[in-house]
């Protein structure tokens, strides 16, 4: 029986080109498009985010969290809205 070498990997053929990396980092696996709200888009491009961590009882969480599921919204997207109401409501 011969003794194996582990010393170096094997290196591919042929290296991706820059297109086609380019193209799978902007439309590979875990990238849905279609999900992705527009709202969503221009806020992130016209302004840094800030994460706003709430707590709250764990009936109210999953209340909130299968209302959102049955009606295909993101939680993030409607505690969101609801602020951008009320600093409205509140000036």
């Amino acid at each position: 029986m011969s003794k194996k070498s582990f010393k170096t990997a094997p290196k591919p053929d042929e290296r991706p080109r820059d297109e086609a990396i380019d193209r799978f980092v902007s439309s590979g696996p875990g990238k849905d498009g279609a999900s992705v709200k527009a709202e969503t888009q221009k806020a992130a491009k016209e302004e840094p985010t800030k994460r706003l961590t709430v707590d709250m009882p764990r009936s109210l969480h999953l209340r909130f969290k299968s209302l959102c599921a049955q009606h295909d919204v993101k939680m993030n997207d409607e505690i969101r809205r609801f602020i951008e109401r009320r600093c409205e409501e509140l000036s």
